[in-house]
């Protein structure tokens, strides 16, 4: 599997990709206060920033809170739950890389670690944000065949390295 890399000049996606870290960075702070509130010892989440579980030291009510897996989530009609619901929702960085044309592709690529399967990659974000700089790193196999919009500006990886380490 080979990656192209392509620098994001246009400011318009730049600030949508700030905007949707900085909503990620507020979601994860509301979630760690509301475990606290809860009484939780930690909360896990899905890679889309949902809850999953809560973890507590002890079994907490059973009146409150159902059993899941790694943990337990509040019953539908508790006030628990409705603090679940509230919390601030987060804006899809990948959007920002899929008006580009990327982000929506699934390769196969090596065996993974435990043996059970392939990883499957889509394009990513590599960046710095001190120094504002926002690359997509783009999967693929065989030939690129891809169109690439005008406003991107093709990268060698050690470019993309050194631009993330400078920061």
């Amino acid at each position: 599997m080979d990656f192209k890399y392509f620098k994001i000049t246009e400011q318009s996606s730049i600030d949508y990709i700030e905007m949707a870290l900085q909503s990620i960075e507020a979601r994860d702070l509301a979630v760690k206060k509301l475990s606290e509130k809860l009484g939780a010892r930690d909360c896990l989440q899905y890679n889309d920033g949902r809850v999953a579980a809560f973890t507590f030291s002890e079994i907490p009510d059973k009146a409150v809170w159902k059993y899941v897996k790694h943990g337990f989530l509040p019953r539908v009609k508790t006030k628990e739950h409705k603090m679940i619901v509230a919390l601030p929702e987060i804006l899809d960085w990948q959007k920002a890389i899929e008006c580009y044309g990327f982000g929506n592709e699934m390769i196969i690529g090596e065996r993974a670690s435990n043996g059970r399967g392939f990883r499957m990659i889509s394009s990513s974000i590599k960046m710095n944000r001190k120094a504002c700089f926002y690359a997509i790193k783009v999967p693929y196999t065989g030939e690129f065949d891809r169109e690439v919009h005008p406003s991107l500006v093709e990268l060698k990886e050690w470019e993309v390295l050194k631009a993330i380490d400078e920061g």
